[in-house]
């Protein structure tokens, strides 16, 4: 019975496979008409397929729509002068070719028809991605309301990240309005730690010990602090005393200290910068950038939110400036490479092995050093775990991508049913979402600020990975409470409404770094197409909700 049903199936395959050959030479390849007469000499079973196909390209067919969905789903094999020009085919050119494909034409036509049913179903989804209007909405309503998922990308598509200029003018119309009726006249300073103030030399304290003095209650640092440039600068020149490993984490990273006694971060330089981060990596197998730590940094300066701490580029000689300084244990891991170059990998969790050493050339390596933060023996320092983290598992997710409702449920929880703290979340999810960090797991603040600080954006190493990939599950937190902060909001309309993009603020910025380029073409170019999607994503807000709810004006 079984080999019956087989037969019959085989020659039901063979008998549409004829019908299709007789229609590509009688009809031109014309995309309705071949289906119109197919319809009627294919078996019953494969009707459901060709009216799927009709209905997806009854408006294409006058048209010179470009399909380049097919071209990674077509097999050009045997067709080596149409594969390279694929994306400049029409519609009905590809159809002609998916028709004329030997390889369908031995598994049947029926395969061939779900194929290019499919395809166009792919391009229909494509076009209403891409499209402006609510239907494309990343919002997730309140009280009940009907919930949708964050808003859809596609790598590499060119039009992913256009913005409508009627949505940043109604963005700015809403802004200019809340500034007028409710903005508050000055923005608080709050406290500051004003560690040192009692020295006796205190007017003359090292650029270090001056940024630990002005961290203040509302800001990391102040970027018109003449400090900090001076500390910048320390950073780079200041002769190092010592080194010693960096306890914990998964990757290589050193404690150098400084002859006027700071205290710095270095990671190493392990790939080009334009080595992107491997497809089939987890984030949290990502390797650590010491570009992107220098990127995060200057970023955190355009945005004006000041919460990253002070970070630059420093190359410094591996055998004069660790070897000699390094302990027993640390210097027992450096060598000498089969290509003459002096490598060390130091101990770690994982990446700390003769496989994953780094290497200078031959012993000349660039790095990033960051400032340190005041020691929490004087101040202090509470651990959150972000609300929402990573499952940081290969088999499961985190609530909060299962459960579009997630964000309800943290309204209700301290700390984020009272103050500022909700609102600094959605600052840090933009500011992930312009690097692409996924490995946002927890966050510090200072006790001495309580809960009414902000939360303080360290290791971004992991930024910075896919210029073609913009991780929109960073902006969960945006997308899935419809809120924003008024002055984040005002400051992002300002970029993107100014005559210097986003992307050419930033390599303006990153131009002063002694290790200058920072970064590819390719993520400066990312970082303007991002500010689009997050603007276009609160606009989508607006749509659902009262700009009222969405956008906050906390002072701040």
């Amino acid at each position: 019975m079984a080999l019956k049903l087989k037969q019959r199936v085989l020659l039901s395959a063979l008998g549409a496979t004829v019908a299709l050959v007789f229609l590509i030479q009688m009809n031109h390849f014309g995309a309705l008409v071949s289906l119109s007469q197919l319809e009627r000499r294919l078996p019953t079973n494969t009707i459901h397929s060709t009216n799927l196909l009709r209905r997806d390209i009854g408006d294409l067919q006058d048209s010179q729509v470009h399909l380049p969905v097919m071209r990674r789903d077509l097999d050009l094999s045997g067709y080596a002068s149409l594969e390279a020009d694929a994306r400049n085919l029409t519609d009905s050119r590809l159809l002609e070719l998916v028709l004329n494909d030997r390889n369908l034409q031995k598994k049947g036509a029926i395969d061939g028809i779900i194929r290019i049913a499919h395809l166009l179903e792919s391009y229909k989804s494509k076009r209403r991605r891409n499209s402006t209007s609510s239907d494309n909405s990343a919002t997730v309503g309140r009280n009940g309301a009907e919930r949708r998922r964050g808003p859809v990308s596609a790598e590499g598509d060119p039009s992913i990240g256009f913005l409508d200029p009627a949505v940043t003018e109604r963005l700015s119309t809403i802004v200019h309005r809340m500034a007028a009726a409710h903005r508050k006249s000055k923005k608080r300073r709050g406290l500051q730690l004003s560690l040192y103030t009692k020295a006796a030399n205190a007017s003359r304290l090292p650029a270090w010990k001056t940024f630990h003095n002005h961290i203040s209650q509302y800001s990391l640092y102040d970027p018109k602090d003449p400090a900090i440039d001076e500390l910048l600068q320390d950073l780079v020149s200041q002769p190092i005393v010592k080194v010693y490993q960096h306890e914990g984490g998964t990757q290589l990273k050193l404690v150098f200290y400084l002859a006027n006694n700071a205290r710095v971060m270095w990671k190493p330089h392990r790939f080009p910068r334009d080595r992107e981060t491997l497809p089939n990596h987890f984030y949290f197998n990502d390797y650590e950038r010491f570009n992107a730590e220098i990127a995060a940094y200057q970023l955190d300066r355009v945005l004006g939110l000041h919460r990253v701490p002070p970070t630059t580029g420093r190359l410094i000689n591996m055998t004069q400036d660790i070897l000699r300084l390094a302990d027993r244990k640390l210097a027992k891991t450096f060598f000498i490479s089969p290509a003459g170059n002096v490598c060390f990998h130091g101990t770690c969790d994982y990446y700390c092995d003769t496989n994953h050493a780094v290497c200078g050339s031959p012993d000349l390596l660039e790095g990033s050093v960051s400032a340190f933060l005041p020691s929490t023996n004087v101040v202090e320092r509470t651990t959150w775990r972000h609300p929402w983290r990573r499952s940081y598992s290969k088999h499961r997710g985190a609530v909060w991508e299962k459960y579009d409702a997630y964000c309800d449920m943290v309204r209700t929880k301290p700390p984020y049913n009272t103050g500022r703290l909700l609102l600094d979340l959605m600052d840090m999810a933009v500011f992930d979402f312009f690097t692409g960090n996924m490995d946002r797991h927890h966050y510090e603040t200072f006790e001495d600020f309580d809960n009414d600080t902000y939360p303080m954006i360290l290791d971004n190493g992991r930024g910075f990975g896919k210029p073609l990939h913009d991780e929109l599950s960073n902006m969960a937190p945006i997308y899935q409470c419809c809120l924003i902060r008024y002055s984040t909001l005002r400051r992002l309309l300002a970029i993107q409404q100014s005559q210097t993009p986003l992307s050419e603020r930033m390599r303006q910025a990153l131009a002063r770094d002694k290790l200058a380029p920072i970064l590819t073409d390719g993520h400066l170019a990312a970082l303007d197409r991002r500010l689009n999607i997050v603007l276009q994503t609160l606009y989508n807000c607006i749509l659902q909700h009262k700009a009222s709810d969405v956008i906050v004006d906390d002072g701040f």
